[in-house]
């Protein structure tokens, strides 16, 4: 894209419930070899018995493929017991499993838990990690906001350290291919990398999910995990120690969080 221009913000449902008042929903997961063709005659297969995938995912592995999600049943004709037979006998399905029927409202209920690459994921809404953060800072004071520090420079050297491992790569694609993960995760909604040596460098985030909650409420900026963070990259990544400032803040209205890092 031009430099410049930034993308439109999509959502990426993540499939662990979903709200659909009047509706009759299920959740399934179907195990199988991995060809990704069997995924297309499971689609074939629900949708002639009346049923529609309401959102889920593929994950295609050397080993296997898993495929889950929610289905919406109400114009089913036939019990879900007889859509599931045909599915377990199709050519290349190792296992298929489907939780109890729900009206209106409906979890994910297969005993699955989400993964990204081979690292195990614990998801927080935003309102609970960052109230989380910001009652820290709100009920110790500087002595909150030191934690928070402390965490967030853990969490950047042990990110470059484990990522360095697997990516080899020079020191600013592998600064951006973390700075995409954590856009990924949810952490911003987009960024810019503006400035990046072993001197320092210029990040500009946009929806931090640290200062998010807060966006326009206070007067000076908010976040501690985030710079935490940057100094750990650099500490890891340049073995140099630099300072970050935070020079803007959506905490105290600014369009985005930017970051500043100097020796």
């Amino acid at each position: 894209m031009p430099k410049g221009v930034r993308m439109q913000v999509k959502r990426r449902q993540i499939p662990s419930f979903v709200i659909l008042p009047g509706r009759k929903i299920v959740d399934f997961s179907v195990i199988t070899e991995p060809k990704l063709e069997i995924a297309g005659k499971i689609m074939e297969i629900l949708s002639s018995f009346g049923s529609s995938v309401i959102t889920g995912t593929i994950d295609l592995a050397k080993d296997g493929m898993l495929i889950e999600g929610f289905l919406d049943i109400t114009g089913m004709k036939v019990p879900l017991e007889e859509l599931f037979d045909v599915l377990r006998t199709e050519e290349g399905v190792r296992e298929a499993y489907h939780g109890m029927i729900c009206e209106n409202f409906k979890v994910f209920s297969a005993p699955s838990v989400p993964f990204a690459g081979s690292h195990r994921l614990v998801i927080f809404r935003l309102e609970h990690i960052a109230g989380f953060m910001n009652m820290l800072k709100k009920r110790w004071g500087s002595a909150g906001a030191s934690v928070l520090y402390a965490l967030g420079h853990n969490a950047g050297i042990d990110s470059i350290r484990q990522f360095r491992r697997i990516i080899r790569a020079p020191n600013r694609e592998l600064i951006e291919f973390l700075l995409m993960l954590g856009r990924s995760f949810g952490w911003y909604t987009d960024y810019e990398l503006v400035k990046l040596g072993e001197k320092g460098g210029i990040g500009r985030f946009y929806d931090l999910f640290e200062c998010k909650i807060v966006e326009g409420k206070l007067n000076k900026p908010n976040s501690q995990w985030m710079r935490g963070f940057f100094v750990g990259i650099f500490d890891e990544l340049y073995r140099v120690r630099v300072s970050v400032e935070e020079t803007r803040c959506i905490a105290k209205g600014d369009p985005y969080c930017e970051f500043v890092a100097e020796r």
